[in-house]
């Protein structure tokens, strides 16, 4: 009897061991989650605030892009008058 005693006892010691090691590993699988959560939110709101602030310089350089963009109409005018190579034969 004192066998079957034992036994029982350290089945039940062994029972206790595997549900403190399943909580243990739930709650780093919790806190692994939480990290990784945090972790994609802080890239997001970095990729947010870079997308606004390139729109944001857009929208102060635009007026110089328009200035640039008629300069360049002008010389595409010229070019297309005078080619700039001649083929030979």
């Amino acid at each position: 009897m004192d066998a079957m005693a034992e036994k029982q006892k350290l089945d039940a010691e062994f029972q206790k061991r595997l549900e403190k090691n399943k909580t243990a590993a739930e709650e780093q699988t919790a806190k692994r989650r939480k990290k990784r959560q945090k972790l994609k939110e802080k890239k997001l709101l970095a990729k947010k605030m870079k997308l606004e602030q390139k729109q944001h310089k857009e929208g102060h350089s635009q007026p110089h892009e328009l200035q640039a963009d008629s300069s360049e109409e002008a010389s595409g005018t010229e070019e297309e008058e005078e080619p700039s190579f001649v083929m030979k034969r």
